[in-house]
């Protein structure tokens, strides 16, 4: 792996897949190149499973979304725009599996979505999750924003509402790691 931090794979461009999807919906496909260009990445990469970068080049692409979105609701909204749809042909295969189970086979996957951090579950039950999320990386509220909204959007899938998610650390903030604790409702 490079030293060089713009060319490093901290990150599956997988998780932006929504993101993408709602640029290229609402802004248009130009405004999309024009964020995918400001990252060093193209359009095409958002599409793939393969594809990773950077901590900063995620980072860009986060701050230059927000921008697009104009104030913090819309920015949340992003994240669950098509989110079904980002599941692909795995969404159907989860359906058989309970939201706890989701959320702990999440947890263990991690490494699917990013090489700098690790979820550790602290608490899991039918219908409540706690877990931390610690990084190497001295990630954004915008980051943090974006791995709380796709936590609490899970129920979805299987036409629940969003869980109710509370935050008690935050890298962002100066803490050595995210806490998360989720509440959701069958």
């Amino acid at each position: 792996m490079s030293l060089n931090p713009a060319s490093s794979a901290d990150f599956s461009l997988r998780f932006l897949w929504s993101l993408a999807r709602w640029i290229e919906d609402v802004k248009g496909r130009d405004v999309l190149a024009q964020v995918a260009l400001a990252a060093g990445v193209r359009p095409e990469d958002f599409d793939g499973s393969s594809r990773w970068v950077s901590h900063a080049q995620v980072e860009t692409i986060l701050a230059r979304t927000r921008e697009l979105a104009g104030d913090d609701e819309v920015f949340r909204s992003i994240f669950a725009y098509r989110f079904k749809e980002s599941y692909g042909a795995f969404r159907y295969m989860i359906w058989a599996v309970s939201q706890q189970r989701m959320n702990e086979a999440a947890a263990k996957m991690g490494k699917v979505f990013t090489s700098v951090g690790q979820f550790e579950v602290l608490n899991s039950q039918r219908t409540s999750f706690s877990f931390r999320y610690r990084s190497t990386r001295a990630e954004s509220r915008l980051l943090c924003t974006s791995r709380q909204v796709a936590w609490s959007i899970g129920p979805t899938v299987w036409g629940n509402p969003p869980a109710q998610i509370s935050e008690s650390a935050c890298i962002a903030n100066g803490d050595p790691y995210c806490e998360y604790h989720l509440r959701w409702f069958d």
